[in-house]
């Protein structure tokens, strides 16, 4: 397992989808209050910035977006409709987790 990184240690969170996508809907479902608070923000598959990340890694959608400054971290979403993580290199960052 990787190393946990909180959420608020982080500059900014994307989410990055297409509109088609079932997936993607479902994690900006269980993402709302998230977004709403503006901790996390929605992305467009076909905004030229993402596009750029694309085409230097390979990632399935939806996928999560690490912005510190001018560098982008692609990262694999893993979720449930309580919990969800990002996985970034060996980063592991909540997005969103139950309280036990």
């Amino acid at each position: 397992m990787g190393k946990r990184v909180p959420r608020e240690a982080l500059k900014e969170v994307w989410i990055v989808g297409d509109p088609l996508c079932k997936p993607c809907e479902k994690i900006a479902e269980y993402l709302q209050d998230e977004i709403k608070s503006g901790k996390v923000k929605l992305k467009n598959l076909n905004d030229p910035g993402i596009l750029k990340i694309l085409t230097e890694e390979r990632v399935d959608v939806p996928f999560g977006v690490i912005k510190e400054g001018e560098k982008k971290r692609a990262c694999q979403i893993f979720a449930d409709d309580k919990t969800v993580l990002l996985k970034c290199d060996e980063e592991i960052v909540p997005l969103k987790e139950e309280k036990p």
